[in-house]
């Protein structure tokens, strides 16, 4: 049999709130323009190379891209939109983007750099070493977790080891196995469950949901959501958590709206984890 550690309830609450608190913004270059605002001022920073979505809130709305009137008032050799919903970083520099909706605007200043090399790597969090695919900047360690960046495009991942059991894996029945899936499983939920109530508080509306959820092998659950968001398209949402040998359970969440990257980058966390 095994045993849980008492704070395991609590580890686990401290990543959730990470991930509420990371994805709350949903990683897009957005801000929202109340009626009362004539004029909003939003900055931003992007790597040379990287895309990310540009969203213009008004009032608990957004509004579609192509009813925004989008201009890059200066820095067109640093910034381009190939779409009414896409800011891509061209040079290093400083750029202004004005959104203009009725009689309201907002100013996005973008600051690009040069990207970073990030090779594939091993990141340490709560004493754990997890490996981690390349093109991701290492964020700010916190209690339960850690967010990394993606330097292509504006997908999110963050990594917690917030739960633990004293097992020896060998020793374990199928129904100890079960038991320990279905935590897994309540955990991954939580999380999901976090990151979706994050970006409904934001003022996003979802359309249209699709998840699967499975057990990959005793001791990892893998939940992979596409939702649709009303003006603004789907975004993607993999989550998985892992019981190592040593008991450690490893929380992985990869959030954006590049579906190849999501899913790339946890199908490499459970390869090499």
């Amino acid at each position: 049999m095994y045993s849980k550690e008492n704070d395991m309830k609590k580890r686990l609450l401290a990543i959730v709130l990470i991930v509420a608190l990371v994805f709350g913004s949903g990683g897009n270059v957005s801000a929202q323009a109340a009626q009362s605002d004539a004029n909003m001022v939003l900055e931003d920073s992007l790597y040379v190379g990287q895309s990310r979505r540009i969203i213009f809130q008004y009032g608990t709305s957004v509004v579609k891209g192509s009813k925004v009137d989008f201009e890059i008032i200066k820095g067109s050799d640093v910034v381009e939109m190939p779409d009414e919903k896409t800011i891509k970083a061209l040079s290093a520099g400083e750029a202004l983007i004005r959104g203009t909706y009725k009689k309201y605007s907002i100013d996005y200043v973008i600051t690009v750099v040069e990207a970073p090399k990030m090779k594939a790597r091993k990141v340490k969090v709560g004493g754990v070493k997890i490996a981690v695919p390349k093109d991701f900047v290492d964020g700010e360690p916190s209690e339960g977790g850690i967010l990394l960046k993606n330097t292509k495009n504006d997908t999110s991942l963050i990594i917690g080891a917030g739960m633990s059991y004293d097992i020896e894996n060998t020793k374990l029945s199928q129904d100890d196995w079960d038991q320990i899936n279905n935590e897994i499983a309540a955990a991954v939920e939580t999380t999901c469950n976090a990151v979706f109530s994050s970006y409904m508080g934001a003022g996003f509306e979802l359309t249209d949901m699709d998840y699967t959820s499975e057990i990959v092998k005793n001791g990892t659950v893998r939940y992979q959501c596409a939702f649709k968001l009303k003006n603004i398209g789907n975004y993607y949402l993999d989550v998985v958590g892992i019981c190592k040998e040593d008991g450690t359970v490893i929380l992985a969440i990869a959030a954006g709206y590049s579906k190849k990257t999501v899913n790339g980058s946890i199908d490499y966390i459970l390869k090499k984890n």
